[in-house]
């Protein structure tokens, strides 16, 4: 998605401050939002059934 976004502008616009912005924005926010919302459900999940879906969740993501 970053490659994308840097294709659309000229390369005389862009500044260090702009591609770092990119870099947090497309890369830090999304991964913690995604850690805490999942952080967050299994809270209310038993023990039990919260370890069986860590363990098969990677290979259904696959």
């Amino acid at each position: 998605m970053l490659v994308v976004d840097l294709l659309l502008f000229a390369k005389e616009q862009l500044e260090l401050r702009t591609i770092k912005n990119f870099q947090y924005g497309l890369g830090f926010l999304p991964t913690a939002f995604a850690y805490i919302i999942y952080t967050c459900g299994l809270k209310d999940i038993e023990a039990s059934k919260a370890s069986i879906l860590t363990t098969v969740e990677p290979v259904v993501a696959r």
